[in-house]
């Protein structure tokens, strides 16, 4: 690298960190999904290990979340806590960044800048990445998985077999999702590889079965035991009763999809269109084999949600934008033209997503109202049983209270929709719930205003302001 590509690439890095960080220094807190983590996080600390429960939650289940991330937030305590819900997916995506270039650099993407670039104002990429989850972490495996199996699919070297092992157990142990993209693609880059030579092909399918062995190793078993079999009831869940917010099992639309990740619905067809009109290459070939099941995932995965797999397929979508058109194959001397100005259409993107998410994210507002809270009713939540119109991890985080909550799992998932069978638009009907499940009364019904509220069917008022309210039976 010369002096002026550091000083380009340090660059790029730090305007994609400072975009990343935008929502959470904007509102001061940001998404759901974080509290969570920091609840795991924080009572792992308490009790010296990972928790046999999801803490914070009612009725209580079985801790089934993939362990990598809780493990790294175990030290993050006080200033730290603080500091990883607002700093530390942003900063594992410019880590990915980073490994980008290199990725690009090694496999022979002509200016490896170009794909760097592009991902540091995808818009779905950024969004994911500026709160604080496993995603971001498990993308980051997942790149890694691939370029060690394509190193070792050109040159047989066993330390990138071992690699692509090592890394595919840390998809494993990071992401549903993400193992849910990582199984299809390791099987269609091994069956590529089978091409030429075939034992390599062979290997690297062995090696995705190795990573199970390793996740289960490092886990002492817990992955084989307890998270592998929930993943798979999480799935059958969702095939039973369809997405979360409508039960409805239905093809998301392409628009809808452009709309979240364009580069990962474009770059794959770009890819299909080099290998037919230039000429197959190894290089291309494997990309587009990496890039097509995500896209392919996202269009017929009916069970919503479909399109979060699009952000797994943002890293080979962009080696192939970058490899093709730094080449004079496609467009001849236009091809810098075109990525400048699809960095453009993407930074755009880019500033109108986060304006909308900093606005509906609720995380902030939530907190605000609970920190106006008397101090005698902060003490009286701790340790309560609480239903939130609000079911956001934040109330137990905030208020050490335990919500009427599924946790992210076959069980939770199960209770969710149980519960919304049961009706969520009444007190009473969500009493009713609580009795079964708890097999007791609940404490308090916080109701957060400005949100969806049930009937508050008579239910004493104990407190209320121009933000929250708080009632009993």
């Amino acid at each position: 690298m010369t002096t002026l590509e550091i000083l380009e690439l340090l660059a790029i890095l730090v305007i994609a960190l400072l975009l990343r960080l935008i929502p959470a220094r904007a509102s001061g807190y940001f998404g759901s999904d974080a509290f969570y983590h920091l609840l795991v996080a924080r009572k792992a600390r308490e009790l010296g290990r990972l928790p046999e429960k999801d803490p914070g939650l009612v009725p209580e289940m079985t801790r089934v979340y993939p362990p990598l991330l809780h493990a790294i937030l175990y030290p993050f305590k006080g200033v730290g806590e603080r500091f990883a819900l607002v700093a530390l997916s942003p900063l594992l995506d410019v880590l990915m960044m980073l490994a980008l270039y290199f990725i690009g650099d090694e496999i022979g993407v002509g200016e490896p800048l170009w794909p760097v670039a592009l991902y540091a104002v995808s818009p779905l990429n950024i969004v994911d990445a500026a709160s604080l989850n496993a995603r971001p972490l498990a993308n980051l495996a997942l790149a890694l998985v691939f370029l060690s199996s394509y190193l070792y699919w050109q040159n047989g070297d066993l330390f990138y077999l071992m690699a692509a092992a090592t890394c595919g157990a840390a998809v494993l142990l990071s992401n549903k999702m993400a193992v849910q993209v990582f199984v299809p693609c390791a099987i269609a880059v091994s069956v590529v590889a089978l091409l030429n030579p075939p034992h390599r092909g062979a290997m690297l399918l062995l090696s995705s079965l190795g990573a199970f062995g390793v996740a289960t190793v490092v886990t002492l078993g817990g992955y084989l035991r307890r998270t592998l079999p929930d993943h798979m009831k999480f799935i059958r869940v969702h095939l039973a009763h369809g997405d979360y917010g409508e039960a409805k099992r239905v093809l998301p639309s392409p628009l809808r999809l452009m709309k979240a990740n364009p580069i990962s619905v474009f770059a794959p067809f770009l890819g299909l269109f080099w290998l037919y009109d230039v000429g197959a290459n190894d290089l291309m070939l494997f990309l587009v084999v990496w890039a097509l099941p995500v896209l392919l995932l996202a269009q017929f995965w009916i069970w919503g949600d479909s399109w979060r797999y699009l952000q797994f397929g943002t890293v080979p979508s962009v080696l192939i934008i970058g490899y093709a058109l730094t080449k004079k194959d496609l467009l001849g001397m236009y091809g810098g033209v075109v990525l400048a100005m699809i960095f453009c259409v993407l930074a755009a993107a880019t500033l109108i997503q986060l304006r909308r998410v900093v606005r509906a994210d609720p995380a902030a507002r939530l907190i605000g109202a609970m920190r106006k809270l008397p101090q005698e009713w902060r003490e009286k939540l701790n340790g309560a049983l609480v239903y939130s119109n609000m079911p956001h991890y934040s109330v137990p985080y905030e208020l050490g209270a335990k919500l009427l909550s599924g946790n992210p799992s076959s069980e939770g998932m199960e209770f969710y929709f149980m519960a919304k069978a049961r009706g969520t638009d009444s007190l009473k009907a969500i009493s009713e719930t609580a009795r079964e499940a708890l097999g007791k009364p609940l404490d308090y019904y916080i109701l957060f205003k400005g949100f969806r509220e049930p009937q508050r069917d008579n239910f004493r008022v104990l407190l209320e302001s121009e933000q929250i309210a708080i009632l009993a039976e």
